[in-house]
């Protein structure tokens, strides 16, 4: 593979290793928290969904509204997934994924990068979302773990990809 391969099957890799989290989830986590006052499970999926389609604006606006926003808001300052089922939520970060794909694709193809943001290389978008999105995983995990649900993933479903 070379290097423009690489990332685009880290992203793939990366949007089944979401998916195994996602599958792994209930409704009802959707609603913890960290005790000590952060995000809900909720928040973080609609803040790594949203990433996507709020960095669309910039770099591919023409795609934008291929890409749903999961989050709503609950009251001025506060938002939350406007849907609690989990393969609605899914669909959308699928969604998602495949417009920020297509969008790279086309700057790959234009060999050309993105106009304001990302303008070095346009995996580079992907780079970001792939950090965003490990960060956002860990403090979900996080805080199933402070709320008490168990959790053996050390041999789970979410390493599966990255042992290929």
């Amino acid at each position: 593979m070379n290097a423009e391969q690489v990332v685009l099957e880290s992203f793939s890799r990366n949007a089944r290793v979401n998916r195994s989290l996602l599958g792994a989830l209930t409704s009802e986590h959707l609603n913890l928290r960290d005790p000590a006052g952060g995000w809900t499970i909720g928040q973080h999926l609609c803040d790594m969904i949203d990433f996507r389609r709020g960095w669309m604006e910039t770099i591919a606006p023409e795609q934008t509204e291929k890409v749903t926003y999961l989050h709503t808001m609950l009251d001025e300052r506060t938002f939350g997934p406007r849907t609690q089922n989990l393969q609605e939520i899914q669909q959308i970060l699928d969604q998602a994924d495949q417009v920020a794909v297509e969008a790279v694709q086309e700057k790959l193809s234009a060999d050309a990068g993105f106009q304001k943001v990302y303008e070095s290389h346009p995996l580079m978008f992907l780079q970001h979302a792939l950090v965003h999105d490990a960060h956002h995983r860990g403090q979900i995990l996080m805080v199933l773990r402070m709320n008490g649900v168990p959790w053996t993933e050390s041999d789970g479903p979410m390493w599966a990809p990255w042992r290929e």
